[in-house]
């Protein structure tokens, strides 16, 4: 009887290891799966099919209306882009906004920020030491590409 119940015993505390293995093997597949999903998943900071993982901007304010720049750039930062400058231009007399390429001589960050706004009026003037891929110059036709909700939002 001893026999007997010493090999139950080893069967069933086998049984529990194989059970026990079987249930630490699939949560192992379970956080590598994750992770591999995790870290290959393409990040995005702008929704759509855009795969730039970021668009350091740069919003000059050239028509003069107070605070223009700082409320588009919240709206931009809404969007996934970072904008890193905001500024006014000297002389505040700029008919058509436009946006200007910084950094890849094929526009993409600029088309990529003129396809967010439904802007055309693009350029390229290629400087890397202003350490942003685009910059948005507001003119006085600003309110054709933003919204009234943008344009009106209130600051603190």
């Amino acid at each position: 009887m001893k026999k007997t119940s010493k090999k139950r015993k080893e069967k069933s505390a086998s049984l529990y290891a194989r059970i026990l293995i079987i249930i630490l093997t699939f949560l192992v597949l379970i956080i590598v799966a994750s992770m591999t999903f995790r870290f290959s998943e393409r990040r995005k900071s702008f929704p759509g099919n855009a795969a730039i993982p970021y668009t350091r901007i740069e919003v000059l304010n050239g028509c003069g209306v107070d605070n223009l720049a700082y409320k588009v750039s919240l709206f931009l930062r809404e969007k996934g882009f970072d904008v890193v400058e905001i500024s006014n231009v000297r002389e505040g007399d700029v008919e058509r906004t436009i946006i200007i390429e910084r950094m890849n001589t094929g526009m993409r960050n600029a088309k990529l920020l003129g396809k967010m706004i439904h802007c055309s009026n693009m350029t390229t003037m290629i400087d890397s030491t202003l350490f942003v891929e685009a910059t948005l110059l507001l003119g006085k036709d600003y309110s054709q590409y933003f919204s009234k909700k943008v344009l009106e939002r209130e600051i603190y």
